[in-house]
């Protein structure tokens, strides 16, 4: 079992404390204590608690309601999430208008109680079948007295469409069966004076006894100005007695997308890009389409960095349903090819693999390498923001739910790419990734001024954030020693701010400057994740950070890493350090920075301690 709190339950059950968004401060030592888990936790974004790396930071929009795949209605401003590929995923939709009106679409109202819902007419043709409201448009086959006896409903009044357009029509359906029957999906046109030109049908469905999205795509005749969409259950025996169901009509030009009686807005997913890194890069995402993605004239953007026009970065679907990796640098566009690139088809989930190491492009699908091309670097300062599953306008979407995602500091290799895939496991977190995304909302994300001795109680699955530097240095556990060393907060490139420890005395001794010591963390997996800039950043050598716990005694070893200042940028900074051991035993643990070049000046920053726990084989 998982090691857990003494006192507290050895199997965890995930109790929502709040579903949407916690404030700073707002999630209490008492909540903690109570051994309740949390999920979905996330702060205030442009707030100084906002951290640009970490595990499942990313922010949402969607400023209407919109719809699950089980017809479950979601609120403005909040996800949705369904079924992943290992767990859960999340839905990122282009915004749509249900061309049906008055509402009529979703079929859940039948204000005279005539057994056919609001907007629909009935038709029967050798039945005369029973019409009910039961959760959506219930039609039972009665005194059927033909094979070809067939009943539906169809929408009464004719709404406004173009001509030679695509248009789809689609709808929950949920059928049982006494024999054979089937169902089909119609399409009527006609002209602006109301002349039917010509009908469209769906092959013979049977949907299944369970709620089943359905739908049907055809291109308007030349002529027609409206159309009326009718749901039809034919019978195909004499005598037969099956009901079907149907609810949530949506009616739109182009291809199907999800329902909404009225107007969905588009679901914009951005992640800040302090987790990416010029010039040595990758992303991994897994993603299934919703949409049909080959459609003629239409660009679909899986990821998008954006700088301005003539500097960025993009993953898209073309027309043709081929995903391939776009950079744009100094007005020249490199792109990879798509001739040995699958067409993404809905249904089926894709582990789509990017990278960039500043001279070679590649992306890679379900394991294997597709394309890679030469290009350059774009110029430019990054925005504050990436996009994931639409373009930087949050337009032209791929349509589509997003599960493991992971980002990186540098360019992973074929095998690495080859050998995740072939894993079927989750993506990992370790020393080069910069943010990962699971979208289960089990990834915990401490507000800022959270203090990390607040913590009495941790889950068995899950990450913290702990250690987050607020204004004020001493509110988070930091001790900055050492002679000559001075200590401040800061801004950082993670993090609202970091602690600041400035050594700028020439000759003082090899020395900690910096350590963070938490008696309220749980055994498990720790990472400490870091930023260092230094003045003297051409050395192998510059110090070493240690992992410590407490034996009783004295400090003993978890893990160490050297700091390797020949791996700084151009600026003298390392963005992401990562040091990591297993926190097993002992009643505390502390991070330990250790500063080796003793004659020379330099500004050490600490953002945050990451705490990701692990499985053991017994309790506290």
């Amino acid at each position: 079992m998982a090691k857990v709190p003494v006192g507290t339950p050895t199997s965890w059950s995930w109790t929502t404390i709040s579903t949407n968004e916690i404030a700073d401060g707002a999630v209490t030592a008492a909540k903690l204590a109570s051994g309740a888990a949390i999920s979905n936790i996330g702060y205030t974004p442009g707030a100084s608690s906002d951290t640009a790396g970490l595990d499942d930071n990313y922010s949402f929009s969607r400023p209407s309601t919109a719809y699950k795949q089980d017809g479950t209605q979601v609120a403005s401003g909040q996800p949705r999430y369904e079924a992943g590929r290992f767990a859960q995923a999340l839905w990122a939709e282009e915004g749509r208008t249900n061309l049906i009106p008055s509402s009529y679409g979703l079929m859940t109202v039948d204000s005279n109680s005539d057994g056919v819902v609001d907007g629909f007419s009935k038709y029967q043709v050798n039945a005369t079948s029973v019409y009910a409201l039961d959760g959506g448009q219930k039609i039972t086959l009665a005194n059927v007295t033909n094979a070809n006896g067939l009943s539906e409903v169809y929408l009464t009044t004719k709404f406004a469409v173009s001509p030679n357009t695509p248009y789809a029509l689609s709808v929950d359906a949920a059928l049982v069966r006494s024999g054979s029957e089937m169902i089909k999906l119609c399409i009527s046109w006609y002209t602006s004076g109301g002349t039917l030109i010509s009908q469209n049908y769906s092959p013979e469905i049977n949907p299944g006894a369970v709620y089943s999205r359905q739908q049907l795509t055809a291109t308007s005749p030349a002529t027609a100005a409206q159309a009326i969409v009718e749901l039809l259950i034919y019978a195909k025996a004499v005598g037969a007695t099956g009901s079907v169901w149907f609810r949530h009509a949506m009616f739109e030009p182009d291809y199907a997308t999800s329902f909404h009686e009225s107007i969905r807005s588009p679901e914009v997913l951005t992640i800040p890009t302090g987790a990416f890194t010029k010039g040595n890069w990758n992303k991994e995402i897994t993603f299934i389409p919703t949409s049909t993605q080959a459609v003629s004239g239409k660009t679909g953007y899986l990821w998008e960095i954006y700088i301005d026009a003539n500097n960025c970065y993009a993953c898209k679907v073309g027309p043709d349903g081929k995903p391939y990796l776009e950079v744009k640098s100094g007005g020249t566009t490199y792109q990879t090819s798509t001739a040995t690139a699958p067409v993404l088809s809905v249904g089926s989930w894709y582990d789509i693999k990017l990278r960039g190491d500043g001279s070679k492009l590649a992306i890679a699908v379900n394991g294997t390498k597709v394309s890679e091309v030469s290009y350059s670097e774009p110029a430019g300062t990054l925005p504050a923001n990436e996009y994931l599953g639409c373009d930087h306008n949050g337009a032209n979407h791929a349509n589509g739910l997003f599960d493991d995602a992971r980002w990186s500091s540098r360019a992973r290799t074929d095998a690495e790419w080859a050998a995740a895939y072939q894993s079927g496991a989750p993506l990992p977190r370790d020393e080069w990734t910069t943010w990962k995304a699971s979208f289960d909302q089990r990834d915990i994300r401490m507000a800022g001024n959270l203090i990390a001795s607040q913590i009495t109680s941790m889950v068995a699955t899950g990450t913290f954030e702990v250690g987050r530097v607020t204004a004020d240095v001493n509110a988070k556990d930091y001790i900055v020693t050492g002679t000559g060393v001075s200590s401040a907060s800061d801004s950082g490139a993670w993090c609202g701010y970091a602690v600041k420890a400035d050594a700028s005395v020439s000759g003082s001794a090899a020395q900690d400057i910096v350590r963070y010591e938490n008696s309220n963390l749980r055994w498990g997996e720790i990472v400490a994740r870091i930023r260092l800039k230094s003045s003297d950043a051409s050395t192998a050598n510059l110090g070493t950070v240690y992992l410590e716990y407490w034996n009783g005694s004295a400090w003993a070893s978890i893990a160490s890493k050297q700091i390797d200042g020949t791996l700084f940028d151009a600026a003298n900074q390392y963005e992401c350090f990562y040091v990591k051991g297993n926190y097993s035993t002992g009643t505390k643990m502390r991070v330990r920075i250790y500063w080796a070049r003793a004659t020379s000046t330099h500004v050490f920053y600490v953002d945050s301690i990451t705490i990701v726990p692990v499985a053991a084989t017994a309790a506290v």
